[in-house]
């Protein structure tokens, strides 16, 4: 997943067919400060979750992770 604006890549998901399925199986986070300042992998492992429930599973998201002190 790429940041639309600066072309930065912020995540990669990595999935593994297991049948008739795909899993997720691992997620990377960007840690170039320069590129993305987050640190926290929790977050990171959540709000790349979410995006792909809904830009790739087209899932409606009621709440979405918000990290504390940001604005939405």
């Amino acid at each position: 997943m790429h940041r639309s604006w600066t072309g930065v890549c912020v995540y990669v998901a990595h999935f593994k067919q297991e049948h008739e399925e795909f899993v997720l199986c691992m997620i990377e986070a960007n840690r170039n400060a320069a590129q993305y300042a987050e640190t926290d992998d929790a977050y990171d492992g959540r709000l790349c979750i979410e995006m792909i429930e809904e830009i790739l599973l087209g899932h409606d998201i009621a709440k979405p992770v918000v990290k504390q002190g940001c604005r939405v």
